[in-house]
């Protein structure tokens, strides 16, 4: 006798209509694809690592700043940057939130992931200087 059992089974997508909280440590890098070719900035922050606190709206970390790119005198330096304050802007696309970062044009796009203990993360850094986007993922600390 051959018995079989079938068994049911549902997946449910729910998406959490809470903006993110609590403080995420990040890192990120920038993408420099097709950069070579264009004639913008040639110091740029190559990548960061860091905190987002989403309580306190802020954005706090260190990156590895190059001098140069691209050029033989290249020189690399660590630094620390200042803390910049988040501000809530309206999100470019579902299941997305945006923040502007300090007061130059630089925006942040943040998707929770992993029931909101992960988010990746993509820093604009507006369409006037050129400079290429950096992208990361932050896990809740």
């Amino acid at each position: 006798m051959l018995a079989i059992n079938l068994v049911s089974f549902s997946i449910s997508f729910t998406q959490s209509s809470s903006t993110p909280s609590g403080s995420c440590g990040f890192v990120m890098n920038k993408n420099f694809g097709g950069l070579g070719n264009s004639n913008v900035s040639y110091d740029y922050v190559q990548n960061y690592i860091g905190v987002i606190d989403f309580d306190k709206k802020t954005f706090d970390g260190a990156g590895n700043h190059v001098y140069n790119y691209q050029k033989s005198n290249a020189t690399v330096e660590y630094e620390t940057f200042p803390t910049f304050p988040l501000t809530p802007d309206k999100s470019n696309f579902n299941g997305s939130y945006r923040y502007k970062v300090g007061s130059d044009g630089t925006m942040l796009t943040v998707v929770p992931v992993n029931s909101n203990n992960s988010f990746l993360l993509m820093l604009d850094y507006g369409k006037t200087n050129g400079e290429p986007t950096s992208t990361g993922a932050c896990q809740k600390r």
